[in-house]
């Protein structure tokens, strides 16, 4: 964008410039936001044509629309435009919208994450070793020491080492 240009119209800093190639000439106008609105043919952002076509669609799709983030202040359509959410909040703010797009994408809606490829023995060893831990510390909060000291000698027995846990 060029810098330090000032409206052909009003004098004020231009923000808008708008590049016509007609009759084979370049002729290049700067404009402030207020006169490009006013005065020329620029088309609708890419957000305000999102927001036209979401009024139009169904009802879910306009609330959609009408949503923004109180976290971030990201709304729906500018999502659509960037790409990208703001914040974690979003996810659950905009999930109507994103269930249709996560799929596309990622062919699901559910993360199911990697898979160890190499041996499915030991990934069941960690899973069950991991299953342990979780109700040795269960047991140790419910105050059930008998059950939580055989769960520490299994977890020991299983890793072989006496300072696991």
């Amino acid at each position: 964008m060029e810098q330090g240009q000032n409206c052909e119209k009003c004098g004020r800093p231009a923000t808008c410039h708008v590049t016509e190639i007609a009759g084979g000439k370049m002729n290049t106008h700067h404009l402030c936001e207020s006169c490009a609105r006013k005065g020329t043919k620029i088309k609708p952002s890419p957000i305000e044509m999102l927001a036209k076509l979401l009024m139009q669609a169904s009802p879910e799709l306009k609330d959609l629309a009408g949503r923004k983030c109180p976290e971030c202040g990201i709304t729906f359509l500018e999502f659509q435009s960037a790409g990208r959410l703001g914040c974690p909040k979003d996810y659950e703010l905009f999930e109507p919208g994103l269930e249709g797009i996560l799929d596309r994408v990622h062919v699901s809606t559910a993360h199911v994450g990697k898979r160890p490829s190499a041996d499915p023995a030991a990934a069941a060893s960690r899973k069950r070793l991991q299953h342990m831990k979780q109700l040795l510390t269960e047991a140790v909060a419910a105050e059930d020491y008998e059950s939580a000291a055989k769960l520490r000698d299994k977890i020991r027995e299983m890793t072989g080492s006496e300072h696991e846990c």
